[in-house]
């Protein structure tokens, strides 16, 4: 499926894909209608991409709605990325008691599909302390470095604006489309790492790792960059993305 618009003016798939999942503004929305009434090209575009962000959003996990985030401890309990932080298991405890930070699903692209974000329908996942406007998420394109700040990466990317000029992404890498980055910019030094997790939808595999520090891109005093990435298995389609709770 061609990902960008064919004339300026015309609708990407990205987009499409926002508006049918509810997450754009209402002004937006509006000229949205206006224009899928106007563009036969758009408007047959739209059906197709319609039809594959209501399979996302229908195909829901099944969590427990008193403790959803409970896959978190067993997955927690044999990752090796966590062997050597500190009181990890306690903090995973407190991330399922609490809630996350932030939840993004993700369908990364495979066969004629394209890569395709949502976070509707997971404010149960969310913690009370969240610093993240999920309703104002935003999908663009990425280009950059993930967490070894060697390997380029660049691909479709989900940004959640936060408190001030902090901003979280996830990226779906389109050289290697089962590698997907969380990243979070701008976020106080005194802060104590958080970790990250993806949970594979068909198979419940989960994976939790911390997250790797790096220098603040923009150079503002006292900040840092945080960065995680995760390499899935080939066979992957569906993923949930999860932000453990910031604690100073």
């Amino acid at each position: 499926m061609n990902r960008t618009p064919v004339l300026p003016g015309c609708l990407s798939v990205d987009e499409l894909s926002r508006y049918f999942a509810g997450n754009m503004i209402e002004d937006r929305i509006e000229q949205i209608d206006r224009h899928l009434l106007e563009c036969a090209f758009c408007h047959a575009l739209s059906e197709r991409v319609a039809n594959e962000t209501q399979d996302l959003l229908e195909g829901g996990w099944d969590a427990n709605p008193e403790r959803p985030l409970a896959f978190l401890e067993p997955a927690s309990r044999t990752a090796a990325e966590l062997s050597g932080v500190p009181q990890a298991l306690d903090r995973v405890h407190d991330w399922i008691r609490i809630g996350a930070e932030f939840a993004v699903r993700v369908v990364l692209p495979f066969a004629d599909k394209a890569t395709a974000f949502t976070v509707s329908g997971l404010e149960m996942l969310l913690g009370p302390t969240s610093q993240f406007d999920l309703r104002e998420a935003s999908v663009g394109s990425f280009l950059g470095v993930g967490d070894s700040n060697v390997s380029s990466l660049e691909g479709p990317v989900l940004e959640i604006p936060g408190e001030g000029r902090r901003r979280a992404r996830v990226v779906v890498d389109v050289a290697e489309a089962t590698r997907v980055s969380v990243q979070v910019d701008n976020v106080p030094a005194t802060i104590r790492t958080p970790l990250a997790a993806v949970q594979i939808k068909d198979s419940g595999q989960t994976y939790v790792k911390e997250m790797t520090r790096a220098e603040n891109g923009v150079g503002h005093p006292g900040m840092v960059d945080l960065t995680a990435d995760f390499l899935l298995p080939a066979a992957t389609k569906e993923v949930l993305v999860l932000l453990e709770p910031f604690t100073l």
